[in-house]
């Protein structure tokens, strides 16, 4: 039994992808991974909101519902923000993945081990919205997020999870704040998640905790922020807690690699089954 519903929540996680150019001096020291900046400005990274400044402005009802309609790619690129930091490029982000997992029908099972997959982001752009669609070899079904790249922030919008049990989606109103340009090391509140949807019923909590390098599986080294995710949500019968690490280049604007473990929870009629497991991802190959 492998992760199920589990990308409708991942998907606020890989929004921590804060791509950067220019890297400012007051964090040079502390290593490197999602959005190189000055410390003086507030970070942020996947999921939540951070300071009073995240606030109301991104978060209007005509907003939300744009990033909920289908963004076909084009339009001008999104531009450089503060810190120096921009969007990934369009095209194929591709990680090998591993993990293991526990079968909830079958709780006597030992857990299921996958190994050398292949997991896909197909990263897209229509003005300053960002879309990615995530595949993988382990399972059916699709993943979609939509975040929008402002000035000084990044907003998550929209995500949806094509899944063998249904479709669960969440167009967010107010939508979450991913980040502040430029990031540094910050505990973000806890955000609760509001919109229309089935999947709007669940937290997000995010600590950006330090900079330091991150190897994809060629052995390169990329400058990265570590980022610390938990997310807690509900979908109808089904129930999952989250706990990753990402560690996410400000030179690419994607990760480098993630790891984590989950739980969850399926209820029905005749009583609940649960199960957790664990998972990693590390980067293949890119848009050059």
């Amino acid at each position: 039994m492998r992760r199920v519903v589990v990308p409708a929540l991942v998907l606020l996680l890989l929004a921590a992808a804060c791509g950067g150019g220019k890297k400012e001096t007051s964090l040079a020291n502390l290593g490197a991974s999602a959005s190189p900046g000055a410390a003086s400005a507030k970070p942020g990274s996947t999921g939540a909101a951070p300071a009073a400044k995240a606030g109301a402005k991104g978060g209007t009802t005509s907003a939300a519902s744009k990033a909920g309609s289908s963004a076909k790619a084009g339009g001008p690129a999104p531009k450089t923000v503060a810190g120096g930091y921009t969007p990934p490029k369009d095209g194929d982000y591709v990680y090998r993945l591993d993990g293991e997992a526990t079968n909830p029908f079958n709780p006597a099972a030992p857990p299921q081990k996958f190994s050398n997959q292949t997991l896909t982001k197909k990263v897209s752009h229509s003005g300053n919205v960002i879309t990615t669609d995530q595949t993988s070899s382990t399972s059916s079904g699709k993943t979609t997020q939509r975040v929008r790249w402002e000035p000084t922030r990044l907003l998550l919008l929209y995500v949806n999870a094509e899944t063998p049990q249904g479709d669960f989606s969440c167009t967010f109103n107010p939508p979450l704040l991913l980040a502040h340009f430029p990031v540094h090391p910050e505990t973000i509140p806890t955000q609760p998640f509001k919109g229309q949807g089935s999947a709007c019923n669940g937290k997000l909590d995010i600590t950006i905790e330090r900079r330091e390098p991150a190897k994809d599986t060629t052995g390169k080294s990329w400058d990265a922020w570590r980022v610390h995710v938990r997310t807690e949500t509900t979908a109808g019968q089904f129930t999952q807690d989250s706990d990753d690490r990402r560690w996410v280049s400000p030179a690419l604007g994607e990760e480098i690699r993630t790891q984590g473990t989950f739980t969850y929870k399926i209820s029905g009629a005749g009583g609940s089954q649960t199960g957790h497991g664990s998972q990693t991802s590390v980067l293949k190959s890119y848009p050059k």
